[in-house]
């Protein structure tokens, strides 16, 4: 899982947690999406982006 969660998200293999980390954050946003678009779109730019800047 480590390995797929780095491949996915361009993340060093080496930064396994922050892998994992991205690959979780994503899926709960798909099964549990925020109702407000505006407040969704937030979050992944506060929380998310600064996350995987850097690494694509």
């Amino acid at each position: 899982m480590t390995r797929l969660a780095a491949e996915l998200t361009g993340i060093a293999a080496d930064a396994p947690v922050s892998a994992r980390w991205i690959v979780h954050a994503v899926l709960s946003l798909v099964f549990l999406p925020v109702a407000d678009a505006q407040l969704e779109r937030e979050m992944l730019q506060r929380f998310v982006a600064p996350a995987v800047e850097g690494h694509g």
